[in-house]
């Protein structure tokens, strides 16, 4: 059936008349094609298919797009979907939203010779739960600020030229149960990027995978990976403070030759973050004599180790519940930690109560105790009587010991890593005051510590990351005023905490506060912050339901979407120095309306901002090209 609709006077710019009348056949659309007079005129078709479940395709050749800037939830909820249509927009470079387009498009199988050119706009979430996706085929993205393509994808086989491109932003986790094999993956002029190909349990391998000109990254990339064998060409090129933390955590069946390459790719890499194999997850064992001395030379302290055996004990003596083991450490002394793992693990199986951990000898090679108690659920005790002055990773040690009441007291001079280090324990209320001079990361130190009431005053001159270290720390309602001079991310640092003063933190160098004190119901005043280096802020005091007092802080052009989201009992005052705050950045083009995130959620803005003082600055306001 073919119907004609008039464009109306406006030529239908914003694609309202287009969308209603499509809507008043929703149940029973099956197959569309869409036509127009070759005159593009319309620039948005958000929402235009929402949840039209029975839509299977849709053919755009003869509608032209090219103006459109958001197609934001297009096909959301279309589960009928077989396709992603041809749309002259995706490589126009005018898009500003692409978030959650195909949300849910169940019977997408293939993804392939797909290119989209943003307007640095948004693409989050843009194949969310595609069920049935199986393979990814000549996909790429460019020019875009935060980026999250996929996620959940649960089928997904295979990935063949993925291209990631001038992205600030990138958060992609391809973690489907069921990868088989990865190649050809580029990300390049990444700004900040937390990139995972991770706890795949299939994936058998990865070829030809290049880092070029990546500023920032979490680490872990390819972590989890238990049937990964073959790794192929790695290129990290051009690439500043690139991390290889637990890049390659829990592979252990990586080919000897496949060890020779990532030998060869780490030389051009800045190891800055990374002083030891075993924190990137690699058996120093493994590589042969020639890679030893290259990455020797390129700084890395475990590689081609020697020994002082006069000093070193050969066995771990371990007391678990009154039963006495003896673990033989091996001809390397178990200067990872693996052998003294695999032990605890097969010991934790049994669910004991008191574990007892013992070395004999006056020296330890030691370095990496991650996870050495983790998810240790029954777990009451624990004490350790060893050197642990070499150890430089303590990441996940304790976590998920949901029922240890105490922490033992060790040799932490030299951690570098503490991540994880006791979330979980939900019965923990305090921990020692460990030697934390040389510690750099915290992100998610005490996340959900249920009953942590108070923390010491850690040593934190060298942490840049502190990340959701505190978040879902319920009774938890002050911390010190930490060191935080060289930190540069606090995203979630006190979620759904029950924190009701901050400190006078040093946010100078702070580039992350997204979330970071969501939920944060008894927070009462904000002191001055500065945040002249922040880019992202958004929801950083959302639902701080009590929040009367903020501060005028400086903040230089940031992402503040629903920054102030929920907070209904701002002071007038408040509200002047937020508007104040904005006035005097460089924020411009945007809409006041955005703190509070209306185009989501209720309009509060009208509470919060409906003042004199605001009506008093409109011309200053407008002159920036804000609007309301």
């Amino acid at each position: 059936m073919f119907y004609q609709l008039n464009k109306g006077e406006d030529y239908d710019i914003n694609g309202t008349n287009l969308k209603n009348w499509l809507n008043n056949y929703k149940t029973n659309l099956t197959n569309l094609t869409l036509e127009d007079d070759g005159i593009a005129t319309i620039t948005d078709l958000s929402k235009m298919f929402y949840q039209f479940n029975n839509l299977q395709t849709v053919n755009f050749d003869n509608f032209n797009t090219s103006n459109v800037i958001d197609i934001s939830n297009i096909f959301y909820g279309c589960k009928s979907l077989t396709n992603v249509p041809k749309l002259d927009c995706l490589n126009s470079g005018k898009l500003q939203s692409i978030d959650r387009a195909f949300y849910m498009c169940n019977n997408i199988t293939t993804l392939e010779n797909i290119e989209i050119d943003m307007n640095n706009g948004s693409a989050y979430q843009v194949f969310i739960k595609p069920l049935n996706l199986t393979s990814i085929n000549n996909v790429s993205i460019r020019n875009a600020n935060y980026v999250s393509l996929f996620q959940s994808t649960t089928n997904l086989k295979t990935v063949n030229n993925l291209g990631y491109y001038n992205i600030n932003n990138l958060r992609e986790t391809l973690s489907g149960a069921n990868i088989l094999t990865v190649s050809n993956l580029i990300l390049k002029d990444i700004n900040f990027t937390n990139y995972n190909i991770n706890s795949s349990k299939n994936l058998i391998s990865i070829m030809n995978i290049t880092f070029d000109n990546v500023y920032k990254n979490l680490g872990g990339e390819f972590s989890n990976l238990p049937n990964l064998v073959d790794i192929g060409n790695i290129n990290i090129v051009n690439c500043r403070e690139f991390n290889m933390v637990n890049a390659f955590y829990n592979c252990p069946n990586i080919s000897d030759m496949s060890y020779e390459n990532i030998a060869n790719a780490m030389p051009n890499s800045d190891v800055s973050k990374v002083s030891y194999l075993c924190e990137v997850g690699l058996n120093v064992e493994k590589f042969s004599s020639s890679a030893n001395n290259v990455l020797k030379q390129q700084g890395f302290k475990d590689a081609g180790m020697e020994f002082d055996t006069n000093n070193l004990s050969q066995y771990y003596n371990i007391n678990v519940d009154g039963v006495y083991y003896n673990i033989n450490k091996g001809n390397m002394y178990d200067y990872n930690g693996s052998i003294l793992r695999n032990n605890l693990n097969l010991i934790k199986a049994n669910n004991p109560t008191n574990i007892e951990l013992v070395d004999t000898g006056n020296n330890s090679v030691i370095y990496n105790m991650s996870n050495l108690f983790s998810n240790a659920r029954n777990i009451t005790s624990i004490n350790i009587v060893m050197n642990t002055a070499n150890v430089i990773n303590a990441s996940s040690m304790f976590r998920n010991c949901k029922n240890l009441v105490t922490i033992p007291n060790f040799n932490t001079s030299n951690v570098t890593n503490m991540t994880n280090m006791f979330n979980y324990c939900d019965n923990l209320t305090t921990v020692p005051n460990f030697n934390t001079t040389n510690v750099t990361n915290m992100t998610f130190m005490f996340y959900d510590c249920n009953n942590l009431t108070s923390v010491p005053n850690f040593d934190t001159t060298n942490v840049t990351n502190m990340s959701q270290m505190f978040a879902y720390c319920h009774k938890l309602t002050s911390v010190p005023n930490f060191n935080t001079h060289n930190v540069t991310s606090m995203a979630y640092m006190f979620q759904f905490s029950n924190i009701t003063t901050i400190p006078n933190f040093d946010t100078s160098s702070v580039i992350h506060t997204y979330f970071m004190f969501d939920a944060c119901r008894y927070l009462i005043t904000v002191p001055y912050l500065n945040m002249t280096n922040a880019t992202s802020m958004s929801q950083m005091f959302a639902s701080c339901y009590n929040l009367t007092d903020v501060s005028q802080f400086n903040i230089s052009n940031p992402d503040i979407a629903a920054m102030f989201r929920y907070c209904n009992n701002l002071s007038n005052k408040s509200v002047q120095n937020i508007i104040n705050m904005c006035l005097n950045s460089n924020i411009t083009n945007v809409s006041l309306m955005n703190l509070n995130n209306t185009n989501v959620y209720s309009p509060l803005c009208e509470t919060i901002f409906d003042s004199s003082y605001y009506q008093n600055r409109w011309a200053e306001l407008t002159a920036k090209g804000w609007t309301y």
